[in-house]
């Protein structure tokens, strides 16, 4: 499908600087599929294939170490990122 969206309590644990979170994704082709991963200590960060090309997000900062809730949504026209119910 071309639309898609999904939510979880995430945690950082500081100790690790670079982590995958969700991924959804085939072979190294970054064309396809979407990447969710920490960058750094300090932020998340979107990749996701367009069919044809790819786009990368902005880093959203981790701004706690406590529990955090994350949502995603992909749609044919937009990415939206929303981290502890604030729009990013």
């Amino acid at each position: 499908n071309t639309e898609l969206s999904f939510s979880f309590w995430y945690k950082i644990d500081a100790s690790q600087e670079i982590a995958g979170v969700v991924v959804v994704w085939k072979d190294e082709n970054r064309t396809q599929g979407f990447r969710l991963f920490r960058e750094g200590i300090t932020g998340l960060k979107i990749n996701i294939g367009t069919g044809t090309d790819e786009v990368w997000g902005t880093s959203v900062p981790i701004t706690s170490t406590d529990w955090t809730f994350v949502t995603i949504t992909i749609s044919q026209t937009s990415v939206k990122f929303y981290y502890d119910g604030v729009l990013k």
